[in-house]
């Protein structure tokens, strides 16, 4: 299970877990994968994840594998039924929908400062 948010020696943002003291660095994790990840939480169906991230199901089960070896832990349980969201995984997709939240802020706010006129091209 992860336990802890830690910094590493180099301020690289870690995760340590408590069965193998692995470090992960957070900064591999991207953006697409974290949407999927929530996706496959939403829906309970890696298909329908693949099909709302606008990518294959090979592609979506891959991106997925690589996250879960990556954090050290199982995401989901994969069942005939589905996919059912480990304590992990619902770890990480509520975080990662805070992220993906933060980051639509971020873009709403800069429209407005664009519309505005604030916000100027670089050339």
């Amino acid at each position: 299970m992860l336990r802890e948010l830690a910094e590493d020696s180099d301020t690289t943002s870690a995760l340590s877990c408590s069965s193998s003291r692995a470090r992960i660095n957070l900064a591999r994790h991207d953006l697409v994968s974290l949407r999927l990840m929530a996706y496959c939480e939403e829906t309970g169906s890696l298909t329908a994840a693949a099909k709302q991230a606008n990518m294959s199901l090979s592609q979506a089960s891959y991106r997925l594998g690589m996250l879960e070896a990556s954090l050290g832990a199982a995401l989901f349980i994969r069942s005939r039924r589905g996919l059912t969201p480990t304590p992990a995984g619902e770890l990480v997709a509520r975080h990662g929908r805070t992220v993906l939240g933060a980051l639509r802020e971020l873009e709403r706010s800069l429209g407005e400062l664009g519309s505005q006129g604030e916000i100027k091209h670089a050339h």
